[in-house]
């Protein structure tokens, strides 16, 4: 069975969801999922059992075009047996078809927690994520950042979507501070980083999620920045500020 997959961005999402595809995948099924271009080599390399297609940067950013109608088109063209929408809450003005049931499951869940409910997949599968791991490209980064092997630091992500929250002053009694910046092109590269790390203070976006799914037995601590419905399930022992 083809099975097609709706959710364009972001890149938390994405990361959120991705143990949703690997659930049909290995019941043998074929999962097929359009998301931004700028984002299809870090995640054929992640999860390169998955069929990530390109959405066209050239489509407006924020139009139904980009969010569902053209990832809706590329998976009947593909002839998609089933396909899973996994947006809980776009604007009003975005016309999805949503089923009463739909409503009902996004009105009632997190928005994580919808995903899997929309998918049909056990939400404890959130907490199952393989990612192919790229080890050279992880040391590469280590590297770069100038760690020595038996050096205590911690890591801080502060920044995202134009918010910025007040981590770094919250941390001016630790040696050696490492901030999650843009200097790699895949984001990927920052798990050995935070795997290793003495403590980790972040928002909740994507390095929170992969921290959380791949289940990293550091210390978390995690700046709330969103309303209970917008923020992720976190289990594994966080703090939060």
């Amino acid at each position: 069975m083809k099975i097609g997959i709706i959710q364009t961005r972001g890149i938390g999402d994405i990361i959120i969801a991705a143990p949703i595809a690997m659930y049909y995948i290995a019941k043998g099924h074929d999962v097929y999922w359009p998301v931004d271009e700028r984002f299809i080599k870090p995640f054929s390399l992640a999860f390169p059992s998955i069929n990530f297609i390109g959405i066209p940067i050239s489509i407006p950013l924020h139009s139904a075009d980009y969010f569902y109608l053209e990832p809706k088109r590329i998976l009947e063209k593909i002839g998609c047996d089933k396909t899973f929408c996994l947006y809980s809450f776009l604007s009003a003005n975005f016309d999805f078809g949503q089923t009463a049931l739909e409503k009902r499951l996004f009105e009632s869940l997190p928005f994580d927690c919808y995903k899997y409910a929309i998918a049909n997949v056990p939400f404890s599968e959130k907490w199952n994520l393989k990612i192919n791991r790229d080890i050279q490209r992880e040391n590469a980064l280590y590297e770069k950042l100038n760690i020595s092997p038996s050096e205590d630091y911690v890591v801080i992500h502060q920044e995202s979507a134009g918010f910025k929250a007040p981590i770094s002053q919250l941390l001016k009694n630790y040696p050696k501070v490492i901030t999650i910046e843009p200097i790699t092109d895949n984001f990927f590269d920052w798990i050995d980083v935070l795997e290793n790390c003495k403590a980790a203070f972040l928002i909740d976006s994507l390095y929170a999620n992969l921290v959380e799914q791949l289940n990293l037995p550091i210390t978390k601590t995690l700046y709330l920045r969103s309303p209970h419905p917008f923020t992720p399930i976190f289990k594994n022992d966080w703090r939060y500020i």
